[in-house]
């Protein structure tokens, strides 16, 4: 699910936490760049368990890459792949005005458009 300013992501608890259980999970998410160029990414963290967590904060119609890092007292995990890459929601807004069109009956070179 997701509004302009935020995505609820959801995901699997990894298949082994290495023999000791996992403590939290940290999310970690950035703006996408056209350039593929690394992005200084943003963490939100989960206490466990957990399988969704609702990312705050985000700007409208903007696309995001997301991961996910499990993390126990040994330490952390290696973020999920591939990334997810989504866009947020634009803004909803008024609609554009309407177009009134009135046409002649007699001949449809005379219609008139009004906007």
């Amino acid at each position: 699910d997701q509004t302009p300013i935020s995505v609820t992501l959801t995901f699997d608890a990894p298949m082994s936490d290495g023999g000791v259980p996992v403590k939290k999970y940290v999310v970690q998410y950035a703006v996408a760049t056209s350039d593929n160029s690394t992005a200084v990414p943003n963490n939100f963290t989960a206490d466990a368990p957990a399988d969704a967590v609702e990312i705050p904060g985000l700007k409208p119609d903007t696309l995001y890459t997301i991961t996910v890092v499990a993390v126990n007292d040994v330490g952390s995990s290696d973020p999920s792949d591939p990334a997810l890459v989504i866009r947020t929601k634009e803004i909803p807004r008024v609609p554009y005005k309407p177009s009134i069109v009135e046409d002649s009956q007699d001949d449809p070179k005379d219609s008139t458009q009004y906007t």
